[in-house]
């Protein structure tokens, strides 16, 4: 029998072996919420060392029903769905993963922003309907010059900026949080 217990509330991918393989090397096992919601994650997780949090509401009602939980680790990046007040009551950490995709999100960000400036969408759908026509393509839009714009300039944003800046773009960036440096350091002009 393992010495920890971890209790994981839901996940977004087809299995946990990476999961159950880390743990292993910690002597902690792996166990999964056969449902997400409150009543649930009370009944099957209250005997847990630790939890692991994707998407789950983790409320004051589950955390109040913790009896050896010691931290909460969000998996990903915010911790919108985890009662920081209860937990820090109940002397339970709360923890993240500050750099959870922030490369594919912002990947993906860059890849609809091409998608729109070169309409590839529409373009593709005219060309499977048999419509083969320079005219629907034009103009061709350069996005070097562009004036690119980031509203909240946080990891994800600055990553954004990065590659729009390596298309030749100027960054201009709005964040009344971030500091003056993830502006100057990032190549973000501040508005």
């Amino acid at each position: 029998m393992a010495k920890y217990s971890v209790f994981m509330t839901d996940s977004i991918f087809p299995d946990t072996a990476i999961e159950r393989n880390e743990l292993g090397r910690a002597d902690a096992e792996l166990t999964f919420s056969s449902a997400p919601d409150a009543e649930t994650l009370i009944r099957e997780g209250r005997d847990c060392d630790a939890m692991l949090v994707v998407y789950a509401q983790v409320d004051a009602n589950v955390i109040n029903s913790l009896t050896r939980c010691k931290v909460i680790v969000r998996v990903g990046i915010g911790f919108n769905n985890v009662d920081l007040d209860a937990a820090s009551k109940a002397g339970i950490f709360v923890a993240n993963v500050p750099d959870y995709c922030l490369d594919e999100v912002a990947d993906h960000t860059m890849a609809l922003v091409l998608s729109v400036v070169r309409r590839t969408c529409f373009l593709n759908s005219k060309v499977e309907s048999g419509i083969w026509s320079i005219a629907d393509a034009k103009p061709i839009p350069r996005l070097r010059g562009k004036v690119f714009g980031i509203f909240g300039c946080g990891a994800i944003g600055q990553q954004v900026g990065h590659r729009a800046s390596a298309f030749g773009m100027e960054v201009v960036g709005y964040d009344p949080y971030a500091s003056k440096d993830a502006f100057s350091d990032n190549g973000i002009r501040q508005i």
